[in-house]
C-alpha cells in the first residue's frame, strides 16, 4: 500500500487489519477475490513486454523457472481453495512482518 505524509500506522494497521480477516475468509469472498485477478491479469497482459516484466517480478520474488501464459496462470488461481488461503494467512501471523518503507516512515511500528 501507499500511505500520504503522516498517515503510515493507519495503513500497516488496516493492511495487518486485513491479513487477520483471511484467516476466516469465505469461500465466496475467494471466489470473487480470484475472479478480480484473473480479470485484472487478462486487461494488464496487453504486450510481451508487460509479460516479461512480470516474468521477472515473478524471478525476483522466488517464483518458478516457467513464465505461464494468462490462461496458464488462470487454472493454477482456479485450484486456489479457501483453506490455502486461511493457512497461508495463518502462517504469515505465525511468523515476525517485514515492512519496507521509504519517505516519511514516522508512526511505522518498531516490529
Amino acid at each position: 500500500g501507499e500511505a500520504q505524509r503522516g498517515h503510515a500506522r493507519q495503513l500497516f494497521d488496516a493492511l495487518y487489519k486485513e491479513l487477520e480477516s483471511a484467516v476466516s475468509v469465505t469461500d465466496a469472498e475467494v471466489a470473487r477475490a480470484k475472479s478480480q485477478v484473473a480479470t485484472q491479469l487478462i486487461s494488464s497482459v496487453s504486450s510481451n513486454r508487460q509479460a516479461l516484466a512480470e516474468f521477472f517480478v515473478a524471478q525476483a520474488q522466488g517464483g518458478s523457472n516457467q513464465l505461464l501464459t494468462p490462461s496458464q496462470f488462470i487454472e493454477q488461481l482456479s485450484k486456489v481453495t479457501t483453506a490455502d488461503v486461511s493457512n497461508f494467512a495463518k502462517k504469515i501471523l505465525a511468523s515476525k512482518p517485514t515492512i519496507a518503507a521509504s519517505g516519511d516512515v514516522a508512526g511505522i511500528p518498531k516490529l
